[in-house]
């Protein structure tokens, strides 16, 4: 399992996309025991960034998804992209 995790963290570290592991995943990587074995990820919400994550779960064959327009975010006022899974 953590061999998958390497080669997806490396594939996004090859599209430059900007982002933490959140979740269970990410306190099993510090030692933590118990939590979910699902990746959980919190990406730069920037148009540029969310486009790289798309490219790299289409290299990888994850499924598809598209971006949709900018809106503005309830919480910052600022613009943020939204990511639609199919």
């Amino acid at each position: 399992m953590f061999q998958r995790l390497r080669d997806v963290f490396k594939s996004l570290g090859s599209h430059d996309v900007r982002y933490v592991v959140i979740g269970g995943i990410a306190t099993a990587l510090y030692g933590v025991p118990g939590g979910s074995f699902d990746l959980d990820i919190l990406i730069d919400g920037s148009l540029d960034n969310a486009a790289r994550l798309l490219s790299t779960l289409a290299d990888a064959g994850l499924g598809s998804a598209a971006l949709t327009t900018q809106r503005p975010s309830l919480r910052t006022r600022s613009r943020s992209s939204m990511i639609v899974c199919a």
